[in-house]
């Protein structure tokens, strides 16, 4: 076995992965205040309510959301103006991997409900080894990876976009009907 970089990096990537997703895992599963308000924010939209009323409790938005997307959303109250929210584990199947987790931040003076998805560490755990083997491939091989890269990172950002963003057009909504 020589010293190249892809000698060090390849035989750890997997066990990374591995490590990335089960520390997420627990964290998101415990619904970990840390996590859930921490880290690289890829998405964020800020929602009017016009005329907000009582802002409904996390069960009730979570039914509120029930059945619009392809994967259960799950909503989580941290204080009165903080919910965290995140898909179920184990959706295989149900549709894309998610990369990302969210916070609803609502403030009643200026009447505005904020969406804010954070990356889930296993997709930055995943974008920085690829990232890096992809330094020591062939440039054809290189140009390639590139392009498979950004346009599944692409659609998986816009899925996940779609969704977050109807998140806060029901939980904008919800303040005003409650």
């Amino acid at each position: 076995m020589g010293n190249t970089y892809a000698d060090f990096i390849v035989p750890l990537a997997m066990p990374l992965i591995i490590l990335s997703g089960v520390i997420e895992f627990i964290l998101s599963g415990t619904w970990n205040g840390t996590y859930f308000r921490r880290g690289i924010p890829i998405f964020k939209r800020k929602y009017f309510a016009a005329s907000p009323l009582q802002k409904p409790k996390g069960s009730e938005l979570q039914l509120l959301l029930a059945g619009k997307f392809p994967q259960k959303v799950l909503v989580n109250e941290f204080s009165p103006s903080e919910y965290g929210f995140r898909y179920t584990f184990f959706h295989l199947g149900q549709g894309p991997i998610p990369v990302m987790h969210g916070m609803l931040n609502w403030d009643e003076s200026a009447h505005l409900v904020t969406v804010t998805g954070f990356a889930n560490w296993s997709v930055i755990t995943v974008t920085v080894l690829l990232s890096s083997m992809l330094l020591v491939m062939p440039v054809s091989l290189f140009l390639l990876a590139i392009a498979g890269f950004l346009i599944m990172g692409s659609w998986l950002y816009y899925s996940d976009s779609k969704t977050f963003k109807l998140v806060g057009e029901i939980a904008s909504k919800s303040w005003e009907s409650v």
